[in-house]
C-alpha cells in the first residue's frame, strides 16, 4: 500500500537533519505514522474509468477501459516483477460518476488498479477494492470470474 508521500515524490530532503542522522543510527526500518497530510482521503463512492492491459488474460471481452466502483482509500504499487492490468486514467478522464476528493482525484491517474503478481507456480491477482462488491457492480464480473477460471491454468 502505498501513501501520497511517495506519489508526491517528497524526498528527505524536506527533513531536519537530526531526524536523518536518528533515523541512520535506528537502521530506517521502522514504522514510522503517516502525517494527516500525506493520508489518502477516503473515496465515498465513486465511479472511475480505467484503462486495460489488452494483451493480458484478465481483459479477455474486454474493449480498451472499464468503469470501476471505487470506495476505498487504497492506492497500491505492485512489485516489480508484477504487470498491471488495469490503470486509473488521467484526471480529465477519470470521474464518470459520483464524489471523489480533490486529494484522490489527484493521486489516482496512473495508479493501479488490477495486476497480477507472479507466483511460484501461478498468479496473485490484486484489485485495488472489491469487484464483486455485494455483486452489485456488473460490469466488473467478467475480470473477476477471468481470474478465477484463467489464474491458475495459464502457466507463465
Amino acid at each position: 500500500v502505498t501513501d501520497l508521500r511517495e506519489l508526491q515524490k517528497k524526498d528527505a530532503d524536506d527533513a531536519p537533519s537530526e531526524e536523518k542522522g536518528e533515523e541512520k543510527k535506528k537502521g530506517g526500518n521502522e514504522k514510522k505514522d503517516v502525517p494527516e497530510e500525506f493520508k489518502p482521503d477516503r473515496v465515498p463512492g465513486a465511479i472511475l474509468r480505467a484503462r486495460l492491459d489488452q494483451n493480458h488474460f484478465l481483459t479477455y471481452g474486454y474493449g480498451d477501459g472499464l468503469d470501476v466502483l471505487v470506495i476505498s482509500d487504497y492506492l497500491f504499487t505492485p512489485t516489480q516483477k508484477g504487470r498491471v492490468i488495469a490503470t486509473f486514467e488521467e484526471e480529465s478522464r477519470l470521474r464518470v460518476s459520483g464524489f471523489i476528493w480533490e486529494k484522490m482525484l489527484n493521486a489516482l491517474p496512473g495508479q493501479a488498479y488490477a495486476w497480477d503478481d507472479p507466483s511460484e507456480r501461478g498468479h496473485v491477482i490484486c484489485f485495488a477494492d472489491d469487484p464483486a462488491f455485494r455483486g452489485y457492480w456488473e460490469g466488473l464480473h467478467r475480470l473477476y470470474f477471468n481470474a478465477i477460471l484463467f489464474g491458475p491454468s495459464l502457466a507463465r
